[in-house]
Parts: structure tokens; C-alpha cells; sequence
């Protein structure tokens, strides 16, 4: 996500006109700062941010104002605020210096957003040192100018929702704002004139700023303009009609360049006065794209809008597989679902707000839901139920759908139960190998999937019915105790194994004097088949990443050695052992020892019997 001057000012805008105000800076340490009300705080650690707010005529001028910070993880947005000292100065201290949260810091002064720095803390950082410059706003907007404007077409839920990104140029070193109290006599910064029928107005972040009125269809912005470029983008429904609509689109204010996005799959679009299309990707979504320039204050362009074919029959909508993703931090569970859909056909499907394609029910005890991306698109919304319905309408072919929540969990066990919306041929689940022990009543385990930095366990159920439910019960295992890491537990597994069979050796003993005729199995064969289980043991740990590359090679083939001397020492042990060579007979008539290769008495010259006669000599 591009995080850019609009959005924080944004920010700062929302933080300032919801929060009640902070206690002045003489009634506060330099380093105090507060959380919003009904706003996650920034998340806690052992960094700081210091800066200073930047007047050109000084620092009495910076002094007392409010500083905003925004942080965007990946655990959501956060924000806090505080006041500037005497001298301008300022500090957030003890938050995290995750390199994966992104900051940005704003100021106001005479009444408008003034957005500071964009960072991020590098890998063992702890300090980052800052500046916001401000500056008093001028009111002249003469030398304003559009650089160029974009409209995107949608058809979502039941409505087209257009979406208009105007860029406007300040070549002044200072911003341009028009305080309420001068709208009287002066011209706006910006005007635009909406789409007909144009309804249900909103703004990034669902902020609509004090630079910003309305007035049927004309819209109007005072500012904030900052210096150099300034994106302005808001967005609008309108009603759709049975065959399309024939829309206009007005120009107040001279626009070098126009473009018309449509998504793949969107509506179709017929003019004379646009070019195009032409295909184009914008964060891997594609769309087919109009244009038109050199439009003067008061240009006109004409073009119609034909939605594409929409049946509204739920039959021909199905559900392929309902994924979770779980990973618990000792503070919360941490949910992702994905829906994946799949519509036949060749048209669009569609249902409505009181008839949806598909209700998903939320847990009693989520919280910070978040959609994914595309959410729109297909018109994912809130449910009266408390829980989300999906009105479509969704393409042909395959969809996906995206959410995200969390549980909070003490310590406990955490107890989830997930209901299946449609008839459902595969539930998967994956659970982040964190130190859990997991109980199902419905799930069997796959074998362990590994990820470059995660392993997860991982479980899976087929062809479950409308209605039915997939519990599961996760326990934090206890910390292990006695000996630890890799080298203790191999040392464990090698020196354990001869101390059993020394304490079992007693009782193996009597039990082979007690049943005599029941054939004992060699110790050899015994401790082989448990130095092989221990290796099977040690594989699956291996495998759910509690052991390292490193460590299980090692141990392993330590195990491996030892098991292999132990199956020489079985084959050896199972070989026949040649009978000795019986010894000569003596001889018959006068009772002298022969030699073993003796065929004659050597005393008396009789012939000897051969030594397999001894039974006939006898």
C-alpha cells in the first residue's frame, strides 16, 4: 500500500476533529503522549521518534500545537498523539521498532494538516530525529492548475461506484487554504461537478475534510494544496438502468488529460469523444482504458455505460474451499480465512442486500476485522446479524474473498468455531506451529506444511454440509524445563536409551525365568527398533520446525550410526557357528590315540574307524 501526503493528512484531519483536545504542553512532560479514544494505540516497545516543529519566523510559532502519529503494521493501523513544547519539540517514546510498521507524523496549524515525515525504523534502531515544517497558508488559488484526471467505473453490489482521482498542481513555495471565514469572497481551490444521480459520497478513510463542500452536484476544495503535486480522490454511486445509462461528464476547470478505467469484467463503455480502449494493469488489476485531452473550463464528454449480463439464481454460485490461517503471539489468535468461489456460467451473478449470495458468521469475540483486498469488488459489506454478506455481483469463473480478525486470548485455552455457509467439498486449516496443542472433532491431520519462515500444522476435512461446524480447541503448550535446545535433547536421546535398558534389564530377566517357553527378543533388536523411533520422533520435530537444519542432521545421523551398529551386532549374533571337528577314535585292538589324519594304528598297525562310525564302533 502506497502511503502518501494525502493520506496523512487525512489522518491528522480524522485524529483532530474526533478526539477530544490534549491537555495543554504546561500541563505535560515533553515526552507524554496519548492514545485516542476508540482508536488502537501505537504498538508498545523501546523506540522513540524526537522532532521539532519548523516555523520559518521562529519557534514561538510551533509552540503548543498537536502532533499526530499514524502507524500502519502488520497487525493494523494505530494512532496516538501529543503536543509540541515551548521551542516546538516533541517525542513519542516506547514505541516498537518493528521494521515492518511504517510512521507518519503530521501537525496542525491555522486550522489545516500540515503531514511531516514518512519512515521506518532499520533493523536495531531505537532513535529517529524529525522535522515538520509549517508555514502560513496563503488564500490565492489563481495559480492552481489540474495536471490530469481519472475516473474508475465499477460495478459493485447492485451499483455502479465511480471513483474520481483529480491531480492539482501548487507551484507556490507555500499551501494554498481558504479558511471558512474568507469562502465568501474567494473562489475555490478545486471545483468538479459529479455524475447524475450521484449519491452515497465518501473519502479515503471515510474522512471528508473541512476543505471539502457540497452542493447537489457541484464539489468544491479549499484546500489544503501543498506545495507541488496534491491528489484529491473521492468516490460516489449511482443508480444502475435496465439497458445502461447515458452519462456526461462536466469540466469546470481546464483539464490537459482524461482517462476512464474500467476492471476486466466491468461494465461495457461506448463513445465517440474517447479513445481506446487500451489494456492496462494497476496494482495487478486490469482494466480497459479510455481517453481524452486538451478539455477547456466547461468541456462536455458523452459516453454510455452498459452493464454486462447478471443472473440472480444462488444455485449457480459454489463454494470450492473455506481456508483458515491461525497464529497464536501469547496476547491473541490471530485469524485469515479465504472463501474461494466459483460462478458458472457466462454472466455476472448477482443477489441483494436482504437475499446475499453468501453470509459468513463472525465469532462473538473478533475484533479489528479487516478485508482483503477485492472486497468491494465483490460487495462485501456488514450484515445486520453482525456477521458479513456477499450481494455479488461476482464475475464468472473464480473468486476470492478475504478476511481478517483477531481473538484475544490470556493465556487459555481459545476455543473457535467455524461454520460451513454452502456445501463445502474441502476445509482446510493451517495453524502456525507456535507451542499448541490442538483438539478437533471434525479436521484430520495432514502432514506439516513448511514455509521459508513458518511451519504450520496442517489439517483438513471433506465434503461437509450446509450448517455444519468445524470446531477447534487450541491450548498453549507449558515451557519446557530440565534440558534444552537441540544438544541437550540429542544428549537426552543417545544417553537415555542404554539407562532404560539397564533398569529393564531385571525385569526382562525374571520375566524369561517365569515364561520359560516363550522365545526372548534380543536386547540388540530391542534398542534398535527404539533408536528407529526415536529417529521417527525426532524427523516430525524436525518437520514442525522446532529443531534446526544444523542440529537435525547431526542428530540423526548420530542415531543412525548407533542404530546401524546395532543391526551388524543382530546379524552377527543370528549366523550358524561351525560344529568343531570330532576327535579320533582310539584304536580297537590295543586302545593307542591315533592322530586326527591317522588311518592305521601307529603302535600296533591296525585299521582306525573313521570318526562318524563311533556310534557302530560303540
Amino acid at each position: 500500500m502506497r502511503i502518501g501526503r494525502p493520506l496523512l493528512s487525512l489522518a491528522v484531519t480524522a485524529l483532530v476533529a474526533a478526539a477530544p483536545g490534549a491537555p495543554a504542553a504546561e500541563d505535560r512532560t515533553p515526552e507524554a503522549h496519548d492514545a485516542v479514544p476508540g482508536v488502537p494505540a501505537i504498538p508498545r516497545g523501546d523506540a522513540t521518534i524526537r522532532g521539532r516543529v519548523v516555523h520559518p519566523e521562529g519557534g514561538q510559532r510551533a509552540r503548543d500545537l498537536e502532533v499526530v502519529l499514524y502507524a500502519l503494521g502488520p497487525e493494523g493501523p494505530g494512532l496516538e498523539r501529543t503536543r509540541t513544547g515551548p521551542d516546538g519539540s516533541f517525542a513519542f517514546s516506547g514505541i516498537s521498532g518493528d521494521p515492518r510498521i511504517a510512521y507518519l507524523l503530521g501537525a496542525r496549524y491555522r486550522g489545516m494538516p500540515f503531514p511531516g515525515a514518512r519512515l521506518s525504523f532499520r533493523s536495531g534502531e531505537r532513535e529517529r530525529v524529525v522535522e515538520i515544517p509549517i508555514a502560513e497558508p496563503i488564500p490565492d488559488v489563481s495559480r492552481l492548475s489540474v495536471d490530469e484526471s481519472r475516473m474508475r467505473i465499477e460495478w459493485v453490489a447492485g451499483r455502479l461506484l465511480v471513483t474520481e482521482h483529480h491531480r492539482i498542481r501548487n507551484p507556490n513555495p507555500a499551501p494554498v487554504y481558504v479558511p471558512a471565514d474568507l469562502r465568501a469572497d474567494h473562489p475555490a481551490a478545486f471545483l468538479a461537478e459529479l455524475l447524475p444521480g450521484a449519491r452515497d459520497f465518501s473519502m479515503p478513510m471515510g474522512v471528508v475534510p473541512e476543505g471539502i463542500a457540497r452542493e447537489g452536484r457541484k464539489l468544491r476544495f479549499y484546500g489544503p494544496v501543498y506545495p507541488g503535486v496534491h491528489d484529491l480522490s473521492f468516490s460516489y454511486a449511482i443508480p444502475p438502468a435496465p439497458g445502461g445509462l447515458s452519462l456526461e461528464k462536466s469540466f469546470a476547470v481546464p483539464t490537459p488529460r482524461f482517462s476512464l478505467w474500467i476492471p476486466e469484467g466491468g461494465p461495457e463503455v461506448e463513445s465517440a469523444a474517447l479513445s481506446g480502449p487500451e489494456e492496462e494493469t494497476l496494482e495487478e488489476q486490469r482494466y480497459r482504458v479510455f481517453r481524452a485531452e486538451g478539455l477547456g473550463a466547461g468541456a462536455e464528454l458523452a459516453f454510455r455505460v452498459r452493464l454486462p449480463d447478471i443472473a440472480h439464481d444462488p444455485d449457480l454460485l459454489a463454494l470450492r474451499e473455506q481456508r483458515l490461517f491461525l497464529e497464536y503471539d501469547g496476547a491473541a489468535l490471530l485469524v485469515r480465512e479465504l472463501y474461494s468461489l466459483e460462478v458458472a456460467g457466462r454472466g455476472h451473478l448477482a443477489g441483494t442486500a436482504e437475499a446475499p449470495l453468501l453470509r459468513i458468521e463472525l465469532p462473538e469475540d473478533a475484533r479489528d476485522l479487516r478485508l482483503g483486498e477485492g472486497a468491494a469488488a465483490v460487495g462485501l459489506s456488514a450484515a445486520g446479524d453482525g456477521g458479513l454478506a456477499v450481494a455479488g455481483p461476482l464475475p464468472p469463473g473464480p473468486s476470492t474473498i478475504e478476511i481478517g480478525y483477531r481473538i484475544p486470548a490470556a493465556g487459555g485455552p481459545i476455543s473457535l468455531s467455524r461454520p460451513v455457509p454452502a456445501p463445502l467439498p474441502l476445509f482446510t486449516a493451517f495453524i502456525a506451529d507456535t507451542g499448541l496443542a490442538v483438539e478437533t472433532d471434525r479436521l484430520h491431520r495432514r502432514r506439516p506444511v513448511r514455509t521459508p519462515d513458518r511451519t504450520y500444522m496442517h489439517l483438513e476435512a471433506f465434503e461437509l454440509e450446509p450448517g455444519e461446524r468445524v470446531n477447534l480447541v487450541l491450548r498453549p503448550l507449558p515451557a519446557r524445563r530440565g534440558l534444552s535446545g537441540p544438544r541437550g535433547l540429542a544428549a537426552a536421546l543417545v544417553l537415555a536409551l542404554p539407562v532404560a535398558f539397564f533398569l529393564a534389564g531385571p525385569l526382562l530377566g525374571s520375566r524369561a525365568q517365569t515364561i520359560a517357553a516363550e522365545p526372548a527378543e534380543p536386547a540388540a533388536r530391542r534398542e534398535r527398533e527404539a533408536l528407529l523411533a526415536s529417529i521417527r520422533d525426532l524427523d516430525e520435530d524436525h518437520e514442525t520446525g522446532k529443531i534446526s537444519d544444523d542440529d537435525w542432521r547431526s542428530m540423526r545421523a548420530e542415531l543412525r550410526a548407533r542404530a546401524a551398529r546395532l543391526l551388524e551386532e543382530e546379524r552377527l549374533a543370528q549366523e550358524p557357528v561351525p560344529a568343531p571337528e570330532p576327535a579320533a577314535l582310539p584304536c580297537p585292538r590295543c586302545a593307542h590315540e591315533p592322530g586326527p589324519e591317522d588311518r592305521f594304528c601307529s603302535r600296533c598297525g591296525a585299521a582306525l574307524a573313521h570318526p562318524g562310525s563311533r556310534a557302530a564302533t560303540a
